[in-house]
């Protein structure tokens, strides 16, 4: 990438069902409180969690836009919330996926993403165990990796690094979420992700409080004090 690119993170899962998304979601939340207006790119195509979080369909998804690896363009497809997140999602049938599967799709939004980098400051891509093509072009496209594990799951991390390494991505920095129960919170509705509201449900673990914390500061996102933030973040932090 250029010297001038933005920052690309990849929030990587050691297991399912850890709180990947979630964190995805909070970071880049986080950094909208520093105009950083990152766009979220979702690669797990057997959750579709970012789809979740939109008012409606998208008009083009990414497995729709990867069906034409010739052109990629991440922007004309990311939908914009006014909360200032621009969300790429996955909302599609099994039956359009097959596409977007292919090594040729993960070569073109590896590109995409590169290209994306030369106009957004931060990109941050959710990316699931990585089991698809899809998840490994968002780990390599990556300056920085957040491997999000259990507490306590060191099997889980032994083999995130390793697979990581073997895909010759970077170092990853492991973030323990805190408790299992933090995983199973739900994220936050679509009116309060729209209108940047606190959390449909109030974080309240310390150990996802000091995790969220260390992922922004490896990735180099600000973390503002309590006392000059308000809203989720304050709910988040007090």
């Amino acid at each position: 990438m250029p010297q001038d690119a933005g920052t690309v993170v990849a929030c990587v899962g050691a297991t399912g069902g850890v709180g990947t998304t979630r964190t995805a979601v909070e970071l880049a939340r986080l950094a909208t409180t520093h105009d950083r207006r990152p766009l979220l790119v979702d690669t797990a195509v057997a959750t579709q969690g970012l789809a979740r979080l939109l008012p409606t369909t998208p008009r083009v998804d990414l497995c729709d836009a990867l069906s034409d690896t010739d052109a990629v363009d991440l922007d004309a497809i990311a939908v914009d919330l006014p909360s200032e997140l621009r969300i790429v999602a996955i909302d599609a049938p099994l039956c359009s996926m097959t596409t977007a599967l292919t090594a040729e799709a993960a070569a073109a939004l590896t590109d995409a993403i590169a290209h994306a980098a030369g106009t957004h400051p931060l990109i941050i891509i959710d990316v699931p165990p990585v089991a698809t093509n899809l998840a490994i072009a968002g780990l390599i496209s990556a300056d920085e990796i957040l491997l999000i594990h259990r507490l306590g799951d060191h099997e889980g991390v032994r083999r995130g690094r390793e697979l990581i390494a073997d895909l010759d991505g970077a170092d990853p920095h492991p973030v323990t979420i805190g408790t299992p129960a933090v995983a199973e919170l739900s994220l936050p509705d679509v009116p309060a992700l729209r209108t940047g509201t606190p959390l449909a449900t109030p974080v309240d673990d310390p150990g996802y409080r000091r995790a969220l914390a260390a992922a922004a500061a490896a990735v180099g996102v600000s973390m503002p004090t309590p006392e000059s933030t308000g809203g989720w973040l304050r709910r988040l932090f007090t």
